[in-house]
C-alpha cells in the first residue's frame, strides 16, 4: 500500500499501544447530531472534496476511540485510499491521506507496522488532553467547511470553488520606459579600449546604464536636468575620456526608444553613448579592459547615488526594497532605482557582483476564492471552463452553468509581480513575484541570481 501522509502533530506525547474499544459505525448519508459539530463538517468536506467518490456509494465515519474519547475519524472511500480526521478544532482536520489502499482502526493494534503504530501512539498521547469544543481555537481547515446557518437550510449544493480577479498596474509617467540602452557597442564608444589593439570597448557598467536612463527619464518628464555634456577629450597615455560642455539641445539627439534603427546606427547613436561615457566616469566606474568571460565594469552603489543626486540636485538614498514604497514611487510618475546584489554563473564559472537596473512596472493582484452552491448539481453545457484562466473559473462561469447561485468567499490571496528595465532589453517582460527574497534570470548561456534589492527614494 502506498501511503502519502501528512505530518500535522507537532508535539505529541508518544505512549505505549493498548487495544481500543469498538468503533462505532455512522452512515455518512445520516443527519448528524446537532451537538456533533465536528462529525457535520467532516461530512461537509467529504461531501465537497470528494463529491466524485460520494455520488453513487454510502460513505462511513469509523471513529477511533481512546479512554472513552473519540480521537479520530477514519474514511475509505470507495475508489480506494483513506483519509484520517481530527476530532480537534485546534488541530488541522486531516491527520493523514493516502491515495490508495484501506485502513482500519480495529487492525492498528493487531496488525503491527511503523504506520499503525504511528497513528496509535498519536491517537494515546491525544486521549485525556480534552476535547471540549467550546473552549478550542478553529483552525482554518476546519473553518472553512464550516456550514453556516444559512447553508445548513438551504436545499442547496455545492457544485465547486470560484475564483475572482481583480488587478491594477503601476508605470511611471509615459508608461514602461520605451529606452533600452545596453552595455555594449555602440552604447560603449566612449568608455576604454580594451587591451590588444580590437578598437573594441570595455562594458559600459550597469549602473552606468541604469543611472543614464533614470536621468535621461528625469529630464524628458520634469525637465531635470536641464543641460548635459555634449563634447569629450581623450588620453591615449592613460586610455581614458573626459567629458564637458553644456547642452540643452543635445538631449533631442538621443536614443529616446522611438526609432528603432537608431541602435544600428553608431554615428546617430554617438550622442546617447557620449552621454553615458559621462554617466560611467561620474559614477567612478572601474572598467576590466581584459577580453573574456570576466571583462566587465563595476560600480559602488553609493558612487552611482552620488552622481544621480548631483545631476538631478537631490537627496535621494537608498533603502531595503519595499513593494508599497516602490508603488508609490511609480505612482509619482518615476521608475524605480534598484541595486542588487548577485552572483553570476557563466559557462561553468561564478562572478560576485550585483546589478543595477529600473523597476518600470508593478502589478497588484487579488485572487478570491469562494465555495459555490446552487439547487441544481446537474447544470447545462452554458458554462464553459476558461484553459487560460490559472486560477479557476469565475462566479459567471458557475452562474451560466446553473443559474441562480449563492456562494461565500472562503480565502483570499495578494500578490505583488515585477518587470524591470534590465538594461538591454532583455528579460523585460518577465514578471517576477515581488515576495520572492532572490530574482533569478536565466538563459541558456548563463544564470543570474539577484537578492538583497535597495532602491532610491
Amino acid at each position: 500500500m502506498k501511503l502519502l501522509y501528512y505530518f500535522v502533530l507537532g508535539v505529541v506525547m508518544l505512549m505505549g499501544c493498548s487495544s481500543c474499544e469498538d468503533n462505532e459505525v455512522i452512515s455518512f448519508s445520516e443527519q448528524p447530531e446537532s451537538s456533533n459539530v465536528k462529525r457535520e463538517i467532516i461530512l461537509n468536506y467529504i461531501s465537497r472534496v470528494h463529491s466524485t467518490d460520494t455520488r453513487s456509494a454510502e460513505i462511513f465515519l469509523s471513529p477511533y476511540i481512546v479512554d472513552k474519547d473519540t480521537i479520530f475519524y477514519v474514511v475509505n472511500y470507495p475508489e480506494g485510499g483513506f483519509e484520517i480526521f481530527s476530532n480537534n478544532f485546534s488541530l488541522p482536520m486531516v491527520v493523514a491521506k493516502a491515495k490508495n489502499g484501506y485502513f482500519d482502526p480495529n487492525m492498528l493494534t493487531m496488525t503491527p507496522n511503523p504506520f499503525n503504530t504511528f497513528i496509535d501512539e498519536i491517537a494515546h498521547g491525544l486521549s485525556g488532553v480534552g476535547m471540549d469544543e467550546a473552549k478550542e481555537e478553529m483552525n482554518y481547515s476546519w473553518s472553512r467547511f464550516a456550514l453556516t446557518s444559512q447553508e445548513k437550510n438551504s436545499s442547496e449544493h455545492y457544485v465547486g470553488i470560484a475564483c475572482e480577479l481583480s488587478e491594477k498596474e503601476y508605470t511611471p509617467k509615459g508608461g514602461r520606459l520605451a529606452t533600452k540602452w545596453h552595455q555594449l557597442f555602440p552604447y560603449n564608444q566612449y568608455v576604454p579600449f580594451l587591451e590588444g589593439g580590437s578598437g573594441g570597448h570595455s562594458y559600459v557598467g550597469c549602473g552606468a546604464i541604469a543611472a543614464g536612463q533614470y536621468i535621461f527619464f528625469s529630464h524628458k518628464y520634469f525637465g531635470n536636468p536641464a543641460t548635459t555634456v555634449d563634447k569629450f577629450t581623450y588620453s591615449a597615455t592613460s586610455n581614458s575620456f573626459d567629458f564637458y560642455g553644456n547642452s540643452s539641445s543635445v538631449w533631442n539627439k538621443m536614443d529616446d526608444g522611438s526609432d528603432k534603427s537608431i541602435v544600428s546606427d553608431a554615428e546617430r547613436l554617438k550622442p546617447t553613448a557620449l552621454f553615458l561615457g559621462y554617466v560611467a566616469n561620474g559614477c567612478c566606474s572601474a572598467y576590466n579592459t581584459t577580453i573574456g568571460d570576466s571583462a566587465g565594469t563595476g560600480t559602488y552603489r553609493g558612487d552611482v547615488r552620488n552622481f544621480i543626486n548631483k545631476e538631478l540636485s537631490s537627496n535621494l538614498q537608498l533603502h531595503a526594497f519595499d513593494i508599497l514604497k516602490t508603488i508609490d514611487i511609480l505612482k509619482k510618475g518615476y521608475p524605480v532605482f534598484v541595486s542588487s546584489r548577485g552572483d553570476l554563473y557563466k559557462n561553468g564559472k561564478r562572478y560576485n557582483g550585483g546589478h543595477d537596473y529600473l523597476i518600470d512596472y508593478t502589478l497588484y493582484r487579488i485572487v478570491k476564492y469562494y465555495d459555490v452552491f446552487a439547487s441544481s448539481v446537474g447544470g447545462s453545457d452554458a458554462g464553459n471552463e476558461d484553459p487560460d484562466n490559472e486560477y479557476g473559473n469565475n462566479l459567471d462561469y458557475y452562474r451560466d452553468k446553473y443559474g441562480s447561485i449563492s456562494y461565500r468567499e472562503t480565502n483570499t490571496i495578494v500578490e505583488y509581480w515585477l518587470s524591470m528595465n534590465w538594461g538591454g532589453g532583455k528579460y523585460d517582460d518577465v514578471l517576477i513575484n515581488a515576495s520572492l527574497e532572490e530574482w533569478l534570470l536565466k538563459d541558456s548561456s548563463s544564470e543570474l541570481h539577484l537578492f538583497y534589492h535597495e532602491i532610491l527614494y
